[in-house]
């Protein structure tokens, strides 16, 4: 068979783009007589949709979940807030974010909007797999795959649902951060749902038990005090092998108390590993809370900091590196568990602030005897400071005291 010429496959009927604006338009067209008696839109539909799916909803949650941007959103917002069917009030804790809920009127269309699913299926006369195949099809190319170091990784942009446990500066800004770009996040504790519920809420999370929180979830992230990882021992025995556990624990024995494997040499999240019995990847340990809640920056920013992230499996490892990203850092591939010493308290990656450049040399530089006695003399230091030092006071100590 012959190939058409390349004045033919100039042509506009010739052109990808052309067949997907076609078909975008078919789309729109197919809702449009369900719509118009509901006095939606298509855009419009769209966030009802994500709204019957879980409310309240922060705008920047729902504009990352429907890859609209603020300027398209927000006017859209308010038209269905003049329709009646949405409230948007400003968040007590954070003038700047609105959260957006459902009225009366606006709950009292969702098995009709819901109903439309089926007839638009009827109207596209495709089978169930063939729809499947086209929707999957389009997101693929939507949101295409990323290979990093011959692994795949999850869609850049592709929503998870992910419980975190641990509801203090760490696990509380991780939370907020993801919750914030369109992720489904489940906030546990150590004293119960009921003692974080306002907490969660306003980080656009849900609170829940730790029992709870690793059920029906993609990632699991451990944000607790070292010490308590014992008492997880039985919490991972029926989750799927396949969900990712990030662990952002760091070992302080004035607080944990000593432990001799760690003492020995034995790396962190290799002991974490063995308490909770699965394998973990170790991520956002590196940072001081300040630095993970107001210094994130979006991606190729000059300046953005790098946090290291370790683990044996390269897509879970991919997975915690595309969260990282999500959070405001440029993540580093940091090596093998066994390797995860490097990024521990006392270390030139520690809570140093680096580029992804620096973050490199700073790994390589780690000296394994030596960060022990680092790590305790800084934190002697910080203690005796009295809450007194200053977050930037905190960095350059610990850049002076263990570069290399």
């Amino acid at each position: 068979m012959s190939r058409p010429s390349p004045d033919v496959r100039r042509e506009v009927g010739m052109q990808l783009s052309y067949a997907l604006y076609g078909a975008a338009n078919r789309m729109a067209r197919l809702h449009k007589p369900f719509l118009e008696p509901l006095g939606l839109t298509f855009p419009q539909y769209l966030v009802m949709l994500e709204l019957f799916s879980s409310t309240p909803r922060f705008v920047g949650e729902l504009g990352a979940k429907l890859d609209m941007d603020t300027g398209t959103i927000t006017p859209l917002l308010k038209r269905l807030e003049v329709a009646g069917m949405v409230t948007r009030t400003r968040n007590p804790a954070d003038e700047r974010r609105v959260c957006i809920n459902l009225t009366k009127a606006g709950e009292a269309l969702r098995s009709e909007v819901w109903g439309i699913t089926d007839k638009i299926k009827t109207a596209c006369q495709l089978t169930d797999d063939g729809l499947a195949e086209l929707r999957n099809t389009l997101d693929a190319f939507a949101r295409p795959l990323v290979t990093e170091r011959g692994a795949q990784q999850p869609k850049k942009d592709a929503l998870m649902k992910i419980g975190i446990i641990g509801a203090g500066n760490i696990g509380a800004t991780i939370a907020r951060k993801l919750a914030a770009s369109g992720h489904d996040v489940k906030l546990a504790n150590s004293r119960g749902p009921e003692t974080i519920h306002d907490l969660a809420r306003d980080l656009g999370a849900v609170a829940v038990s730790k029992e709870q929180a690793v059920k029906d979830v993609e990632v699991v992230v451990l944000s607790l005090p070292f010490a308590k990882y014992p008492d997880l021992a039985s919490l991972f025995s029926n989750v799927p092998p396949e969900v990712v556990v990030i662990d952002t624990s760091n070992y302080y024995p004035f607080r944990d108390g000593a432990i001799n494997e760690i003492d020995n040499g034995k790396p962190e999240s290799v002991w974490v590993s063995e308490q909770i019995g699965r394998p973990v990847i170790k991520a956002w340990n590196a940072v001081l809370s300040h630095t993970l809640s107001e210094t994130g920056k979006p991606e190729g920013a000059p300046g953005r900091i790098a946090i290291p992230v370790a683990g044996d499996d390269a897509e879970a490892k991919a997975t915690a590196m595309q969260l990282v990203g999500t959070t405001g850092f440029d993540a580093l591939d940091a090596g093998t568990l066994a390797e995860s010493w490097r990024q521990q308290p006392g270390t030139p990656a520690y809570c140093t602030e680096l580029t992804q450049k620096e973050l490199q040399s700073a790994l390589a530089s780690a000296d394994k005897q030596r960060a022990p006695q680092y790590r305790e003399a800084l934190i002697k230091e910080f203690i005796a400071g009295n809450g007194k030092i200053t977050h930037d006071e905190m960095v350059a100590r610990n850049r002076a005291v263990t570069v290399m």
